[in-house]
């Protein structure tokens, strides 16, 4: 059973680390490509949420990745720190 429980945990936080990149790429194009989404007048906005959802999914690995390692975290660090290092003040 804790081999099941385990793998269940690591399918979480697949599932996790799958859904934080997709809002990665989400926001580097809000903030890289703002001017062709017309749709989104207001960019800052738009960001907050998607920063809300990042703050949520890193709540959710913190939650099941207790034995599996930090590496699901550090992923996670680096994929925010990608995102700000590529972006122009």
């Amino acid at each position: 059973m804790k081999k099941v429980s385990s793998q269940i945990r690591k399918a979480l936080v697949n599932k996790y680390i799958a859904d934080f990149d997709a809002e990665v790429v989400n926001l580097t194009n809000l903030v890289h490509n703002s001017v062709g989404i017309g749709d989104h007048t207001d960019i800052v906005g738009e960001a907050d949420k998607i920063i809300e959802k990042l703050a949520h999914i890193a709540d959710k690995v913190s939650m099941v990745d207790v034995n599996i390692g930090s590496s699901a975290k550090s992923k996670i660090e680096s994929s925010i720190n990608c995102l700000w290092e590529d972006s122009s003040d």
